[in-house]
């Protein structure tokens, strides 16, 4: 009897390591299809990382995600908002206010879902915004994006210029984009592109940036969001790190992980 009590509780054990192992997934939705998705929260009051998605089920219903590696500052009283107001728009004032209030977070991390009421029209939700009302203060909130992010990082590395901020790349209607966080900023150059590159964070430098990699596009800008398609056939995943290069001046700005998010 003991030794079947033994074997039951070892066989138990292995399926719920399995279980764990099987969640950890970039994405641990069930048989639906993701709408909208992102990770590229901006501060209010405090930091929040991981990313979130937008999932509607074959039977039409439609769940706001948060996944495993969701994580902020705990509070007693986070509520997850879809909000009308673009993420810079949002205070402590008016963030009840401008949209629909799902439901209290159930814990400061980890993954969690949240019922899309039917009378939400997604296509008027401008970001998802978390707050704790019980003290008034506005947690931060995300761009509400269309599409399925596939790869997300904030750390870059620094090498010749500072980069900071965060970015993601998402598959959106059959193609494939890389979006800046509104906080991304980095030093002004004439000729600064973004590439992936097949060389790992810490092998890249001035020389061989562009070397067995490619070219998504010249920054518009040095800070700010900003979103650029990718070549056409260009598959992310059969590449190791995002850089930041100053063609003209043979000089590697920053470089950054390509890491699946979740």
């Amino acid at each position: 009897m003991q030794k079947h009590t033994l074997i039951v509780t070892f066989v138990g054990a292995l399926l719920t390591m399995f279980s764990a192992t099987a969640t950890a997934a970039p994405y641990d939705q069930s048989d639906g299809t993701v709408l909208y998705s992102g990770t590229l929260w901006q501060e209010g009051k405090n930091a929040i990382e991981g990313h979130w998605f937008v999932e509607e089920l074959e039977s039409g219903e439609r769940f706001l995600r948060l996944g495993d590696d969701f994580k902020t500052k705990k509070a007693p009283d986070l509520k997850i908002i879809l909000s009308q107001r673009e993420v810079d728009s949002i205070t402590k004032r008016n963030v009840l206010t401008s949209g629909t209030v799902l439901e209290l977070l159930d814990s400061h991390e980890g993954a969690q879902s949240f019922k899309i009421p039917d009378s939400v029209e997604l296509k008027d939700i401008v970001s998802v915004a978390i707050h704790c009302e019980e003290y008034g203060i506005f947690w931060g909130a995300a761009p509400f994006n269309p599409g399925k992010v596939l790869f997300a990082s904030g750390e870059w590395t620094k090498k010749s210029e500072r980069v900071k901020g965060s970015y993601e790349i998402a598959e959106v209607d059959g193609g494939i984009v890389l979006r800046t966080s509104a906080d991304f900023s980095t030093k002004k150059a004439p000729d600064l592109k973004f590439v992936l590159s097949n060389t790992s964070v810490r092998d890249a430098n001035n020389n061989n940036a562009l070397s067995g990699g490619t070219v998504i596009a010249e920054l518009t800008s040095n800070k700010g969001a900003q979103e650029y398609e990718l070549p056409a056939g260009v598959d992310p995943s059969g590449f190791k790190t995002l850089l930041v290069h100053c063609e003209q001046y043979t000089k590697l700005w920053a470089a950054a992980p390509l890491t699946v998010s979740g």
